[in-house]
């Protein structure tokens, strides 16, 4: 499953490829992609170390649409700070590094003000300890006296009388019966003893606990009321959730924000796939779209299969994984935010390849040991990905036909490629991107199984 962060990232592939074939205008683009950029840059501050694998994406709202171009390096720019928290991980695509600041929250002051509290918690707890034991030595001490054992000694250090050594056999057998007596008592007197500590020192951190927590919210708490007053409810859309329902955000971003919901038109949504395309899984596409369409009956076909096969002849299916909407998407209420996204094809609607990014020509001639880049001539990141690929190419030189095509050459064109650079496995099998010569051997040896495959190139892009 995807990240945080890799959902970010390609939500702002996806909004370049709307841009780029027209969707949103350009100052539409701008102003998501600014969005976008804030949220990446305040999870890069905060560190994606607790991401949940099982939350839905988060997907930045856009006044038009989120679906771009794929396009492997893009440079950062400044953006204003704001009090948006998302989660972000690295993508395999994109090499963009951020750093922010994360401005503190409410939530971060009131941790704050536990802390404090668990300082005193914990001087509290040492003086009942430390009652606690002094307590114990004072028994001890007690029974260090009253041991018939230690007088028996201090008696023998000092001389006998007469009298005494009459009596000496009887001192001897009364010595003999205390003596077994109190290492009876020796064996019971620290079970009891620490029973009692242990019960005294619980309830002294409990009363101590409930006590800290009273002060804290009476004394502490009317301070912090205004800073929670002041929590605004929501600045875009994708900030109301509900399942289920279609969630808008009046006022975004101002004190009186709040969110309002309704029903929206229940689509159905078609995923054909196949298992032989190592890049082709629909997440970043289907995460979209559930964000502008929350009532979506999703299934997936194998092209393989009789139903595939059928998908496929009757809507002309060249690529995948293709997504296909009912005639239930014209009822929606954001049908025309995407609308531009999709081909209409017998009352349904089929998403364009440039869009879903389409990665798999499952119609084509498989023809193993292949490998094509296409670049875009001066791109630097069509020369970046040119270079790392030299590593890669070096150790894979007997056993990888490789070739270099233009964005005007024949394969782009065929293939309908827009994002630069593109590679090409087997003459079938797609992945854009700038990559080090290690994922680029990975990719390349889950179709092609060779004694070069075990071999560690760099990690890291030159």
């Amino acid at each position: 499953m995807l990240s945080e962060k890799e959902k970010l990232e390609e939500e702002l592939r996806f909004l370049k490829e709307s841009f780029d074939i027209g969707v949103i205008t350009e100052k539409e683009y701008e102003r998501g992609k600014q969005q976008i950029d804030l949220k990446l840059k305040k999870l890069d501050a905060d560190g994606d170390t607790e991401s949940d694998p099982k939350e839905e994406p988060i997907i930045t709202e856009l006044p038009q649409d989120k679906i771009k171009e794929d396009i492997a390096i893009e440079e950062p720019e400044e953006k204003p700070k704001d009090n948006l928290e998302e989660i972000k991980e690295e993508s395999e695509h994109d090499r963009d590094y951020y750093e922010d600041q994360k401005t503190p929250n409410a939530s971060e002051i009131m941790e704050d003000g536990f802390e404090k509290n668990e300082d005193q918690e914990d001087i509290t707890q040492q003086a009942d300890m430390q009652k606690t034991l002094s307590d114990l030595e004072n028994k001890k001490e007690i029974t260090k006296k009253e041991d018939p054992e230690e007088k028996s000694a201090e008696e023998k250090e000092s001389k006998p009388t007469k009298e005494e050594e009459i009596s000496e056999e009887k001192k001897k057998t009364a010595h003999e019966i205390l003596k077994e007596a109190s290492k009876e008592e020796e064996h019971e007197m620290p079970k009891v003893e620490e029973e009692k500590s242990n019960k005294k020192i619980f309830y002294a951190i409990a009363l101590t606990i409930i006590i800290l927590g009273l002060g804290y919210f009476f004394l502490v708490g009317d301070n912090l009321q205004p800073d929670i007053e002041n929590i605004i409810t929501c600045s875009s859309d994708n900030d109301c959730k509900e399942e289920n329902m279609l969630g808008t955000c009046t006022n975004p971003g101002q004190e009186n924000a709040e969110c309002s919901f309704m029903n929206d038109a229940s689509i159905s949504l078609q995923i054909l796939n196949s298992k032989e395309c190592f890049n082709c899984n629909p997440a970043r596409v289907l995460a979209i779209l559930k964000e502008f369409y929350p009532n979506l009956e999703i299934s997936s076909v194998n092209v393989g299969s009789e139903q595939g096969n059928l998908l496929a002849e009757n809507f002309n299916v060249k690529a995948l994984p293709t997504f296909i909407l009912n005639s239930s998407f014209q009822e929606s209420h954001n049908y025309k935010k995407l609308s531009n996204a999709f081909t209409n094809v017998n009352e349904n609607f089929l998403m364009k390849n440039s869009v879903s990014n389409a990665n798999f020509f499952f119609e084509r001639e498989e023809t193993l040991g292949t490998l094509d880049l296409i670049v875009q001539e001066d791109q630097e990141a069509s020369q970046k990905a040119e270079e790392n690929l030299q590593e890669f190419l070096k150790a894979f030189e007997s056993e990888v036909t490789y070739q270099k095509h233009n964005e005007k050459s024949e394969i782009a064109t065929e293939l309908g490629i827009k994002s630069f650079p593109s590679f090409l496995i087997n003459n079938n099998n797609k992945f854009d991107g700038v990559h080090a010569a290690d994922k680029i051997k990975e990719n390349f040896c889950f179709l092609n199984k060779l004694e070069e495959c075990n071999l560690e190139l760099s990690k890291s892009l030159i």
